[in-house]
């Protein structure tokens, strides 16, 4: 009975070391670094009422480096949302492996 059990154990352990040696290891993750920025312009209307606040933005970042596509993940005031879109479709990044998404923050204050 010993006999099959520690053969069974070797069996399962051979096992584990081979398939842990042939699966694909992942990619390691790869964050696009951002080489052009554009400066959010403010609002007017925001501006006027004094409003402030943080727009968060997710990117698509395509193959060559461009955003494909932009949505707002979270804001503090929709009047903000249209200008902060507007800056990050004009972002360039460095090329990724695959296309991938980035969430950008935009702050909006007013100066003294």
């Amino acid at each position: 009975m010993k006999k099959w059990t520690i053969i069974g154990i070797i069996i399962l352990v051979a096992l584990a070391v081979y398939f842990l040696s042939c699966t694909k290891q992942p990619a390691p993750v790869f964050t696009p670094k951002l080489v052009k920025a554009v400066e959010v312009i403010y609002p007017d209307t925001a501006r006027v009422a004094g409003i402030e606040g943080v727009v968060y933005v997710k990117a698509t970042i395509g193959t060559d480096g461009l955003v494909k596509s932009a949505v707002v993940d979270s804001s503090d005031n929709a009047l903000l949302d249209a200008a902060a879109i507007e800056a990050v479709l004009q972002y360039e990044f460095t090329p990724p492996a695959d296309t991938c998404v980035v969430t950008i923050p935009f702050k909006f204050k007013l100066s003294e």
